[in-house]
């Protein structure tokens, strides 16, 4: 597979490819956004790795959102100059992200009790 094929083609395989490229890079710069270190003995605690690593839970959200965003909102609405639908649609994806991401929490909070 050369470059111009990975970033260029239209086949399946190498589609797929660009989405699990684009998805591993996401989630590892989620993980490092997400690595507060309070201090330098953090670098060395698996509980600051942990942490981190429990907030990639939230990335199935952005995952779905991405989607809908690209395939479904973008040319049905915004691409078609539906702009007001597409605000309101997009508000409301929002609305379910937020609620998705408290229904997480929730299950995260039971699960560490």
């Amino acid at each position: 597979m050369t470059a111009y094929d990975f970033i260029f083609s239209d086949n399946l395989k190498h589609r797929l490819s660009r989405h699990f490229t684009l998805w591993i890079i996401f989630c590892v710069y989620f993980f490092i956004v997400n690595f507060v270190p309070t201090s330098a003995a953090d670098f060395t605690s698996a509980k600051a790795y942990a942490t981190a690593f429990h907030k990639m839970m939230y990335i199935p959200v952005s995952i779905l959102s991405a989607y809908i965003t690209a395939y479904f909102l973008l040319p049905q609405f915004l691409l078609k100059g539906r702009y007001f639908s597409f605000v309101i649609l997009f508000i409301a994806l929002c609305g379910l992200n937020l609620f998705n991401a408290f229904l997480i929490t929730k299950l995260y909070v039971l699960m560490k009790q």
